[in-house]
């Protein structure tokens, strides 16, 4: 009996993650400057603290510095990243650490989700209007090409260390299957999920431009290689951690076989 009403917990939790998720994105996509000042606000203080630019509110704009002309504007805010982290985490809560959740516990994910959004992409902004992204990737690919490469870098090491993260505090020491490729296949597959495959069930009745395209080849390169990147470096750090090199077990094993005289 106490686990049909698990079970049902459960669902009814799902809902609530999913009816929330729904309204911060119906919210974000009608929401002006000034509706979206909850997460412009704190963003461009973080911004702010971070490049030492200053930024002052323009009505229908957002945060602006028009000396570098620079604007933290709806577009920038990350709403898109905040729905898909609370999505993760409360699927890591509900579906795969077994234990019993509240609505408290959807809530606590919700706000640090939106702490953590505030702070990979106030490193997002000052990356990219930092000289390293203007001039050095620049200098050797398109700007756009540029922009786009560390974004990709950023949200989705941010999206792992945000999963590893939540599987931790959920599991505790029980949470050491991150050399294991199924496990970094989960974060893969959603942010794939919300970085392709949304927009392209958004746009059935429309035609996808080039630049979709480009970026998707840019998400899949770049996505994949740091997950394949990131196995080997989990692989190779739970080979060091449980097991001795070749040559420390070579000489173990030539002190067990030889006699002591």
């Amino acid at each position: 009996m106490r686990m049909v009403a698990f079970q049902h917990n459960r669902w009814f939790l799902s809902v609530a993650v999913l009816v929330t998720a729904l309204l911060l994105k119906y919210h974000y996509s009608n929401g002006t400057s000034e509706q979206l000042v909850w997460i412009l606000r704190p963003l461009a203080i973080l911004v702010s603290l971070l490049t030492g630019l200053h930024f002052e509110f323009e009505r229908g704009l957002g945060w602006v510095n028009l000396a570098e002309s620079i604007a933290i504007a709806p577009a920038c805010a990350g709403v898109n990243f905040l729905i898909l982290i609370f999505c993760l985490g409360s699927y890591q809560l509900l579906w795969t650490s077994g234990r019993k959740a509240r609505l408290s516990s959807i809530f606590l994910l919700l706000v640090a989700a939106y702490g953590f959004t505030i702070l990979v992409n106030g490193l997002r902004i000052m990356l990219s209007i930092s000289p390293f992204e203007q001039e050095v990737l620049g200098a050797i690919i398109n700007p756009e090409t540029a922009h786009r490469l560390s974004g990709v870098v950023i949200y989705y090491n941010a999206l792992i260390i945000y999963y590893i993260s939540v599987s931790c505090v959920l599991n505790g020491r029980k949470s050491n299957r991150g050399s294991s490729l199924l496990y970094l296949l989960v974060p893969l597959l959603w942010y794939l999920g919300y970085a392709l495959v949304l927009p392209l069930v958004n746009s059935v009745n429309t035609s996808l431009s080039i630049k979709f395209w480009a970026h998707a080849q840019v998400v899949i390169l770049v996505s994949s290689t740091l997950t394949l990147s990131l196995t080997a470096l989990f692989w190779l750090y739970q080979e060091v951690k449980q097991g001795r090199s070749p040559e420390e077990r070579g000489i173990y094993g030539q002190c067990n076989s030889g006699s002591r005289g």
